[in-house]
Parts: C-alpha cells; structure tokens; sequence
C-alpha cells in the first residue's frame, strides 16, 4: 500500500507500474516494476517481467 501511495503522489505521468504475483514453493510474492513509458523496450520488458513471475515456481 506505501509503494502504491508513493507512486500514485509522485509519478508526473511519466512512469508506469506493474504489479504481479509470483509464487514460489506455494507462497506468494507480490512485486510491482516502474518503467518510464518512453523506454524504447517497454513492451520486452514488461513481458519479460510477467513471463519471471509466472515462471518462478518452475524450477
């Protein structure tokens, strides 16, 4: 909640967040990921950031 308090007070618009969940040996790990929008490889990376968590139980 304090990380999206912060985000949501100081973004200018510039940035993007992303929340995920990844689950790791049955526990859930929630994390989130700030990109500025203008990041010529925002698309890689954000699909690269979900693929990881959904990933992260296969060992």
């Amino acid at each position: 909640m304090k990380f999206d308090n912060w985000f949501c007070r100081f973004n200018d618009g510039s940035l993007i967040k992303e929340d995920d969940l990844a689950v790791v040996e049955g526990v859930e790990i929630y994390n989130s990921m700030i990109i500025h929008k203008e990041n010529p490889n925002l698309k890689d990376i954000i699909l690269a950031f979900k693929e990881l968590n959904m990933r992260a139980d296969n060992k």
